[in-house]
């Protein structure tokens, strides 16, 4: 896992950056602002982080929990749409 700061636009990087362990940046000022703060970063904390939130066994899990969601409403909803897709 990395211990990396990052530094991104916006995109989808809002969802996944927290304060601490990167800088969503919006233009050429932010991006500066964020090169003269990676000192204020710890790498430790932007391990804790992707351990935390990205693990393999973390990721496998939050999946595993989706698919099962998707089955159990086809199976309420009679499987009519998982039937419609064939």
């Amino acid at each position: 896992m990395s211990e990396t700061p990052v530094i991104s636009d916006r995109g989808a990087c809002p969802e996944i950056i927290s304060e601490g362990v990167g800088f969503v940046c919006r233009d050429r000022s932010d991006y500066l602002h964020a090169r003269d703060r990676l000192e204020d970063v710890h790498s430790r904390d932007c391990r804790a982080k992707a351990l935390r939130d990205f693990h393999y066994l973390r990721m496998v899990d939050y999946y595993v929990d989706q698919y099962r969601h998707e089955v159990a409403a086809c199976a309420g909803a009679g499987g009519a749409s998982a039937r419609a897709d064939r």
